[in-house]
């Protein structure tokens, strides 16, 4: 008597198995360049929160300094940051209107260029508007 060949399905195949793992490796890809972006998007937004609290300070602090002082530039270090301020006249015609002046604040880390620049209105007396 002939035995018939016992199959045996319990298993999986070589063509599942390599199936399975060419869609986890894709996934996997997939999950690590979301998590590389999620990484850099929150870097990003620390650097600029600490930019704009640093804006805040200098607003505060130096731009009224500058202004009782009539400099027209200063800059300084805090942390890992480094500051410019410039003082920027208002127009002629306007400036006898006007008890406001300007300053443009460039931020950036100390190692490389100025990242950021904001525009800041504050009045010559020193007054936050």
């Amino acid at each position: 008597m002939i035995n018939p060949p016992l199959q045996n399905d319990a298993g999986f195949t070589l063509l599942e198995m390599i199936i399975a793992f060419v869609i986890l490796a894709i996934s996997m890809a997939i999950a690590s360049q979301t998590l590389a972006i999620a990484v850099r998007s929150y870097r990003t937004a620390t650097e600029r929160n600490e930019m704009l609290e640093l804006v805040q300070i200098l607003r505060a602090e130096e731009i009224p300094k500058l202004i009782s002082a009539s400099a027209r530039q200063k800059e300084g270090e805090m942390g890992l940051l480094r500051w410019r301020i410039r003082m920027v006249s208002p127009r002629e015609q306007e400036a006898a209107s006007s008890s406001d002046s300007f300053a443009i604040i460039s931020v950036g880390p100390k190692a490389s260029a100025f990242r950021q620049t904001f525009l800041v209105k504050s009045s010559v007396q020193g007054q936050q508007p």
